[in-house]
């Protein structure tokens, strides 16, 4: 409808598939979210569900004639890292995972690009489990874990934390 010639979408999420679950039987029903590995996924009641309505005129035809949507578990998130390191020598993020996990369960022959806007560096407990070695750290964050700590620990007393605010 902009001008971007996309012949459609697709939503990839964690097993938080709030919208997914939609996509599949036009419920909308929110829940608590479940915390996994593409931790910026864990979303029980998307904010941006509106705004998708909207765009669509609340039709739930137009929707899923436009985007298709894919589920993966942590498990299939780590397999998915662990594959594109090895076939193509890149390391994913969760996240970016995610999205390619749902291109490869995608059958439909289009060509895709997957979104990631976070380097692998953020999360690279759950990288280095999944590739088996240390990964590099990006040297933004490298530099960033050679600072010194100044924090100071307040209660949760208001009076106490203006104060602090004051001296």
């Amino acid at each position: 409808r902009m001008g971007l010639p996309i012949r459609r979408f697709l939503a990839s999420t964690n097993i938080n598939d709030v919208f997914i679950h939609y996509l599949s039987t036009q419920q909308f029903s929110p829940r608590k979210s479940i915390e996994t590995l593409s931790n910026a996924m864990d979303v029980g009641n998307p904010s941006n569900f509106d705004r998708i309505l909207d765009l669509y005129r609340s039709t739930w035809n137009n929707i899923i004639s436009d985007i298709h949507g894919y589920t993966s578990t942590d498990q299939e998130t780590l397999q998915a890292i662990k594959l594109v390191y090895e076939k193509y020598n890149y390391i994913l993020d969760p996240h970016a995972a995610v999205g390619y996990l749902g291109v490869t369960k995608d059958l439909n022959p289009y060509y895709n690009m997957i979104l990631g806007t976070a380097h692998y560096s953020k999360f690279k407990k759950t990288i280095d489990y999944a590739l088996n070695f240390d990964s590099p750290l990006h040297p933004t964050l490298a530099k960033l874990e050679l600072k010194i700590s100044d924090k100071t620990d307040l209660s949760g007393d208001y009076t106490e934390f203006k104060n602090y605010l004051l001296d």
